[in-house]
């Protein structure tokens, strides 16, 4: 029994065979393996995720801020309401007073209610935003593939709605052109047949040939149709509140979502010149405004926003009611 017992410890002491030792690493290599799998595949799981939400983040922000704007906005210029029920562009045209410039520091009222009536562009220009060019300064108005079509021609700051005809091209140049102006006043009705509706107004809005709307007393005085024909809020001015168009539009250079709304100058007055611009967002891939006539002067408008930021792509998309043109009904002639 001693001598058993003296056999068992010296086989204890003399420890593990080179078989034994190459065994257990080879089982200690495939559970590392196996461990660093599984932590490497949650690792890139949890980035990948970080990332979508990073920038699903930043698009839900951007869309709610779109939504706003578009609730707050009295008329949608860009996309054009078409006359058949849908229109689309990669930018986004509205009528509204900013948030940061409501009130100068005087307390008067800024750039975007020009005349200080308390009524936001309720007394337009035939040049409709007075920028001195054809439609939206820099803007594919009508998504034809051209911008401010012959603006350095005399009289083409009229044409909103940038529908130029060439009677024929040579060399690759427009020789001889027709200009449509003043010719689709605000009357529901798409007086120039192609198919968009007011989309170009004289002086005088809704072309009834009275001041304001006819046999209507515009501005509550009392009075109706007293003045200029080209006073179409009837406060014995003309042509003193042309729309201060406020855009947002994928830059696509940058890959960046840019709105941009008018600046002041020196003066105090709406510079039609300058914008200043804010970004949106960023890593932006696409961006896409469908208009959406449902009828009874009811719009919707439809946004779509993709952002790709590497591997990852968030793609969004909202309709939007702009339920305060409604107010607007009164200018609606």
């Amino acid at each position: 029994m001693a001598r058993r017992s003296n056999r068992t410890e010296s086989a204890r002491q003399r420890g593990m065979t080179l078989v034994e030792v190459m065994i257990a690493v080879t089982i200690i290599a495939i559970l590392s393996s196996v461990v660093f799998g599984l932590a490497d595949t949650a690792l890139k799981a949890w980035a990948q995720s970080n990332g979508e939400g990073e920038i699903y983040r930043q698009g839900s922000l951007t869309m709610e801020y779109l939504a706003i704007a578009v609730r707050s906005a009295h008329r949608v210029l860009v996309p054009l309401e078409n006359a058949t029920g849908v229109t689309s562009h990669d930018v986004l045209a509205l009528a509204m007073p900013c948030d940061d410039c409501d009130f100068r520091t005087d307390g008067d009222f800024d750039c975007i209610d020009d005349d200080g009536d308390g009524r936001y562009d309720e007394d337009g220009y035939q040049d409709m935003n007075r920028d001195g060019r054809p439609g939206i300064n820099g803007i594919d108005d009508e998504y034809n593939g051209t911008i401010d079509d012959l603006y350095n021609y005399s009289g083409a700051y009229r044409n909103d709605d940038e529908d130029v005809y060439c009677v024929f091209y040579m060399f690759g140049h427009c020789w001889g052109y027709s200009l449509n102006l003043d010719e689709d006043p605000l009357d529901n009705f798409d007086n120039d047949g192609d198919n968009f509706l007011d989309e170009d107004w004289p002086s005088d809005i809704n072309g009834d040939g009275y001041p304001g709307k006819r046999y209507f007393d515009d501005d509550g005085d009392g009075s109706v149709d007293e003045g200029n024909d080209e006073d179409d809020d009837e406060d014995g001015q003309t042509n003193e509140d042309a729309f201060n168009p406020i855009l947002i539009y994928h830059d696509t250079g940058t890959d960046e979502l840019i709105l941009e709304h008018p600046v002041y100058k020196d003066d105090g007055n709406c510079s039609r010149d300058d914008y200043d611009e804010m970004v949106l967002a960023t890593d932006v891939t696409d961006f896409h405004v469908t208009l959406l006539s449902a009828g009874n002067g009811v719009q919707i408008v439809q946004v779509s926003l993709e952002i790709t930021r590497g591997d990852d792509v968030v793609t969004l998309g909202t309709s939007i009611y702009p339920r305060n043109t409604e107010a607007w009904v009164r200018w609606k002639y």
